[in-house]
């Protein structure tokens, strides 16, 4: 069974904390937005979520 929404965006935004010092170290690496960043993370945790209510 998936995560609920706010268990899964508390991970997210920990998890993107944590990897913001190494995006750093990477210059010539792409640059990856919140939102493809966020979708990736819920799509991989199975959690459901609607794009239309969730960026607005």
């Amino acid at each position: 069974m998936g995560q609920s929404l706010h268990q899964a965006c508390a991970h997210l935004i920990f998890s993107i904390s944590q990897r913001g010092n190494l995006a750093k170290q990477k210059e010539d690496q792409e640059t990856v937005t919140f939102q493809d960043e966020s979708r990736k993370f819920l799509m991989e945790h199975e959690v459901e979520f609607d794009e239309r209510s969730v960026w607005d």
